[in-house]
């Protein structure tokens, strides 16, 4: 086997481990987006429950000022 045999032969080992990284890497790649993509929905979701959290804390709010008001007016009116 002579020096260009040896040469021919790394460089084809060299060209199998490239192509095997880039298929790893095309891989890594398509793993990196789907991890993105449940990432951004879940941010999505996180947003719309916290609107979601907001309104019904506002409506709690809105029903016990109505209830402290029929509180009050009762108790006037038993006194």
């Amino acid at each position: 086997m002579d020096i260009q045999d040896k040469i021919i032969e790394k460089l084809t080992d060299i060209d199998a481990k490239v192509d095997s990284l880039i298929n790893r890497q095309e891989k890594t790649d398509a793993r990196v987006e789907t991890l993105a993509n449940h990432v951004e929905g879940f941010v999505r979701l996180h947003e719309t429950l916290d609107c979601e959290v907001s309104a019904l804390r506002n409506k709690v709010d809105r029903a016990e000022g109505r209830l402290t008001t029929v509180e009050t007016t009762l108790k006037l009116k038993v006194v």
